[in-house]
């Protein structure tokens, strides 16, 4: 343990090192989680496969405009003919 977190214990009141000897059992005692490895890229909505597919925008909320603008531009052209 470090002098740094001795020193403080000691100048805990008696109540104040009853919580933390609670709070210490209670770190004890609660199941390790494993960390969830982290996605390369999120696809969960079309929002997100707009990000993969324009990934010259910056976020994924440029690249939604741009996948909205370019359905736009495909309907048009559907119109047009």
């Amino acid at each position: 343990m470090s002098s740094k977190i001795e020193q403080a214990i000691r100048q805990l009141t008696p109540d104040k090192l009853r919580r933390l000897e609670q709070y210490v059992q209670q770190l004890i005692e609660e199941p390790e989680q494993e960390p969830h490895p982290r996605p390369t890229h999120l696809q969960l909505d079309w929002v997100g496969k707009a990000a993969d597919a324009y990934p010259e925008h910056l976020s994924g909320v440029d690249a939604a405009h741009a996948a909205l603008d370019e359905m736009r531009r495909a309907l048009d052209r559907g119109s047009s003919s």
